[in-house]
């Protein structure tokens, strides 16, 4: 959910679910009177009609103009995801229309060390007082040429007509087998124009069993370079991934049944310069 700076009872929700194909859709909704009453836009735009869309993320820059990032998976007749290519759709109407959009990030297909883009979230930096005002950031996980995820963002300086090449906020370290994975990026941008990165970091061996961190990388030059990361919270008990009961009779009897979720952090930064991070714990351990 995003607010638009010039009008804050203008407000645009994304989400996902079904659509008319069958297929997992994006979706839009947006306000103009605070919240209370919502209008469907209508589904995000993809690069060819048939195809699978997820994760999506929505920011709003200092011009009122909307950014609408997903992930475009080009399916064959089978159903099977061939790729992911990130796209981010911009809508100059408050959030009412997005007619024209933009890939971020294309995964070429048979190509070496190609991007694998996931759960991906986007931030505009709106501050009259940072030198990057205007830069709209989009962070997401990637898999590596050494098969483990690390966090990596592309920008746009020019109101996400271009992107730039992925920069790498943070590389996964580790042998095969013991990696840590790097899961669910989340871009803030403070008011002097520092970028920051949220993300999760657990021990993905089959299955999940934690401990999982909360940590974050920044950015004081634009996204151009990253520092070392740093800990929000060290040793949660949470499995990173984890199955959830819900109406199904087979949870807790075969695997994989349930409704999966994650403890991937959640922020927002306040007009004071405050940060501050959610996520799911386990306090007890299960």
């Amino acid at each position: 959910i995003a607010v638009n700076p010039l009008n804050p009872d203008n407000i645009v929700a994304v989400f996902q679910g079904p659509s008319p194909n069958g297929f997992r859709s994006c979706f839009f909704s947006y306000s103009f009177d605070g919240g209370r009453h919502w209008t469907l836009g209508g589904l995000a735009p993809r690069e060819r009609n048939d195809e699978f869309c997820s994760d999506p993320g929505i920011t709003a820059d200092a011009n009122g103009n909307f950014y609408f990032s997903s992930i475009d998976g080009d399916l064959a007749p089978s159903g099977l995801v061939l790729d992911f290519d990130m796209v981010v759709a911009k809508s100059t109407d408050g959030g009412r229309t997005f007619p024209s959009f933009s890939v971020a990030v294309n995964q070429i297909q048979g190509e070496k060390d190609t991007p694998f883009p996931d759960k991906d979230l986007i931030a505009a930096d709106t501050s009259p007082t940072s030198p990057f005002q205007g830069s709209v950031y989009l962070a997401y996980s990637n898999p590596s040429s050494h098969g483990r995820v690390d966090i990596n963002v592309v920008i746009s300086r020019d109101g996400g007509t271009s992107w730039s090449a992925p920069v790498v906020v943070t590389e996964a370290q580790g042998n095969q087998g013991s990696e840590l994975e790097r899961f669910g990026a989340v871009p803030l941008v403070a008011r002097d124009g520092t970028v920051y990165v949220f993300y999760m970091i657990f021990p993905l061996t089959p299955p999940p069993t934690g401990p999982t961190s909360i940590q974050f990388s920044k950015s004081s030059d634009g996204g151009a370079t990253w520092a070392p990361p740093a800990s929000v919270a060290s040793n949660l008990p949470s499995p990173g991934f984890f199955l959830l009961r819900n109406a199904d009779p087979d949870f807790g009897v075969l695997p994989g049944h349930g409704f999966l979720s994650n403890s991937m952090p959640t922020a927002a930064i306040a007009a004071d310069g405050t940060l501050s991070v959610a996520w799911i714990d386990f306090a007890a351990g299960s």
